[in-house]
């Protein structure tokens, strides 16, 4: 290994490590050039920030991909949760072009982008966390399956000016 990079040693609330860039020698004897936090390196990069290339478009790490669960429930709700809400910014930007308004989904985003955590998606945290987890998709559903069906009902009235009810 020729370098280690790290943010977890500046999690200590007690006893602050004293240097951010320094040789580190292990148990074994072996030296490695090490930095943390990554921040601090970051802000250093910041001061140059307009002479850097830019890259657009997704950041895809293919390595990362198509991982195994032991939660299947977990990676299934959050695959709907992602398409309710895709729909609910679907209508809503339908409604907004025709009356205007619409309301944030920005609660429902963090509630979901909560249980994407690295531990959450995966199912490798323990049975009380899929519980909560379960329990915040459920109420997403919920939440979502209703304001999409009254969007529906708002796109279907200004395009037809027929109202409808919906049937669950």
């Amino acid at each position: 290994m020729c370098y280690f990079v790290t943010q977890k040693m500046s999690w200590s609330l007690i006893n602050q490590f004293p240097h951010h860039s320094f040789r580190w020698m292990g148990i074994d004897g072996t030296r490695v050039l090490t930095h943390f936090p990554p921040h601090h390196y970051v802000s250093q990069l910041e001061k140059n920030a307009n002479n850097l290339c830019e890259w657009r478009g997704e950041l895809y790490l293919e390595l990362h991909n198509a991982s195994y669960t032991t939660q299947s429930a977990i990676k299934k709700m959050n695959r709907l949760i992602e398409g309710l809400l895709r729909d609910h910014e679907f209508l809503q930007a339908m409604e907004r072009i025709e009356v205007g308004g619409g309301r944030s989904l920005s609660d429902e985003w963090k509630m979901l982008l909560l249980n994407q955590f690295h531990d959450v998606l995966p199912g490798t945290s323990i049975k009380e966390v899929v519980e909560d987890a379960m329990d915040i998709y459920r109420r997403l559903v919920d939440i979502l399956t209703v304001d999409n069906g009254n969007g529906l009902k708002m796109i279907i009235l200004i395009t037809t000016g027929t109202e409808i009810e919906l049937i669950s």
